[in-house]
């Protein structure tokens, strides 16, 4: 589907419905502590690919440098970030 905003969801407690979003391309990636160092390094490739148009930081399951390296990242490349509980 054309126009479909492309975004990604950065931690939280698996409770983001996604499907209350029917208008978004929703990709989730899970925070340091339920996800490792891998969620962090595909988001980041996926980022610098210019692969989404707004970037979600969830409050749970984030650790402080995860959110840092993220919100630096999007600063740079110029994409949006919101915060979300």
């Amino acid at each position: 589907m054309v126009g479909r905003r492309r975004v990604a969801v950065l931690g939280g407690d698996g409770r983001f419905n996604k499907e209350a979003f029917p208008a978004w391309r929703v990709r989730t990636y899970r925070g340091l502590r339920t996800g490792g160092d891998g969620e962090l390094k595909r988001l980041q490739d996926a980022l610098k690919a210019g692969g989404f148009d707004l970037v979600i930081i969830l409050g749970r399951g984030n650790a402080h440098s995860v959110t840092k390296t993220i919100r630096r990242l999007c600063r740079r490349l110029g994409v949006p970030i919101e915060s979300r509980r």
